[in-house]
């Protein structure tokens, strides 16, 4: 399933996609002689206008499911998925019929047949049989090419010395044959920006985490359906997922961790003023700059940069040392970079409270994600499991050593402000690029 605005919508909000829509020059899809061992289909789906599908899932054998903030498309961002097993995934197969709706030809070969724990228990680390990765230990892989390299050219070998200079090339991987048309497609490896920081070996970027062995946790999905009516009606919000961010907000006893790319909705901006007030610490991780064209658009609450600066505006000055603001910072860079540069952007979607409840998924701290679109969270109750998440988004970013100040605006170390601010903001001006921003998403080149 995916969603591109179609006409026909207007009448029927989910369309079966046929071969010579999904081959063409706008998706790129294989044909089906191509995938000759797959049952393939494909459904349209958009609730006009505004009931975007923004769900980001996959369910496998009705064994295991995937729940991931990541689109199909190459786009700079850093993201987050999780693996999902247990009764939780009849809970993601559920929605997956009900998100498709339409008939399938053939149908589902396991929907007669529910979730069951697989024999001998669950499996952690590299036991699991989905677990394809091993996570090797490169905090000296360095040293060792420079050691290979001296080397060579010790030996007086020209050719290893003319192949270890030339690998240091543009940092590109070579990718040779039938694969590197695929590659040129999705624009894998074309991030040419240089780190503006040394990586500390000690603290290695570790993208691929294994959970440590835990008993089933308690968990429940916090969805949404769409909403396609123009205008934040809160009857929009009377769905699992506002429940969940807004009861997190208000039962908090100390602190709230949320790392999303947008934050602009009025509820949640306003739950979290409110739990400041009442004591709670509360960390924001924003990507600047993220979406500023749509977020300027009427009822849409404004740009982050805006969102923040009205934050602490509204703050009593003895307030403002407990919301922690901070822009998002890429583990290879020493300051953040605005989003629209397309360079370092962050796309995850999180929220931690009290290092014991945490929600990940699809939705973002928007005006889109709160009233509109379809989405997919997972709330989970296990200390274990969100001190294993917090200590990943430590690892693998460095925002939390880019803190915005008590009015609102980031300066470097020097007292440097941020110099490629998009300067979008309400009013004409940001009518007009937020149309813009619109006309891409629907012509599929944009994403939220």
């Amino acid at each position: 399933m995916y969603d591109r605005a179609n006409l026909k919508m207007i009448a029927e909000s989910h369309l079966y996609v046929d071969e010579a829509e999904w081959t063409g020059d706008a998706v790129k899809m294989p044909k089906r002689e191509e995938m000759p061992w797959v049952d393939f289909q494909l459904v349209n789906y958009h609730q006009p206008v505004l009931g975007t599908f923004h769900c980001k899932f996959m369910v496998v054998d009705r064994k295991m499911a995937i729940l991931c903030s990541n689109n199909i498309q190459d786009r700079p961002n850093m993201e987050m998925m999780c693996h999902l097993e247990g009764p939780i995934v009849d809970s993601m197969y559920d929605t997956a019929l009900i998100s498709w709706y339409k008939a399938m030809d053939p149908p589902l070969p396991l929907l007669s047949r529910p979730y069951q724990p697989p024999e001998g228990g669950y499996k952690f680390g590299m036991e699991n049989e989905y677990a394809t990765t091993h996570i090797l230990d490169g905090s000296k892989g360095e040293d060792l090419f420079r050691q290979f390299r001296e080397k060579g050219e010790q030996a007086g070998d020209e050719d290893a010395a003319k192949t270890s200079e030339e690998a240091k090339g543009d940092g590109r991987v070579f990718i040779a044959g039938k694969y590197q048309t695929i590659t040129d497609h999705i624009n894998a490896g074309d991030q040419t920006t240089q780190a503006t920081t040394d990586l500390d070996a000690s603290r290695e970027y570790t993208p691929h985490v294994l959970h440590a062995p835990h008993l089933e946790v308690p968990m429940a999905l916090v969805n949404r359906s769409p909403w396609g009516k123009p205008g934040n009606d809160e009857r929009a919000l009377m769905c699992p997922q506002a429940a969940a961010w807004l009861a997190a907000l208000k039962h908090a006893r100390e602190k709230v961790f949320i790392q999303t790319p947008t934050f602009s909705a009025a509820p949640v901006v306003d739950g979290v003023l409110a739990a400041v007030r009442r004591g709670i610490e509360v960390t924001l991780y924003v990507d600047v700059g993220f979406n500023d064209g749509g977020e300027a658009l009427p009822l849409q609450g404004g740009t982050n940069e805006e969102v923040v600066r009205g934050m602490y505006a509204k703050l009593e000055e003895h307030e403002k040392e407990r919301l922690k603001y901070f822009w998002f910072t890429a583990r290879d860079q020493g300051k953040p970079i605005n989003a629209h540069l397309q360079q370092r952007n962050c796309h995850v979607k999180l929220m931690v409270v009290d290092d014991q409840v945490g929600i990940m998924g699809n939705g973002n701290q928007d005006v889109q994600s709160w009233f509109h679109s379809s989405e997919v969270n997972v709330m989970i109750d296990s200390h274990v499991i969100c001190r294993e998440w917090l200590d990943t988004i430590e690892r693998v970013q460095n925002t939390h050593l880019h803190r915005v100040g008590h009015d609102g605006v980031y300066r470097d170390a020097q007292g440097v402000e941020l110099q490629d601010s998009t300067g979008v903001t309400k009013g004409f001006k940001g009518l007009v690029k937020g149309i813009q921003g619109s006309i891409a998403r629907v012509r599929g080149t944009g994403g939220f």
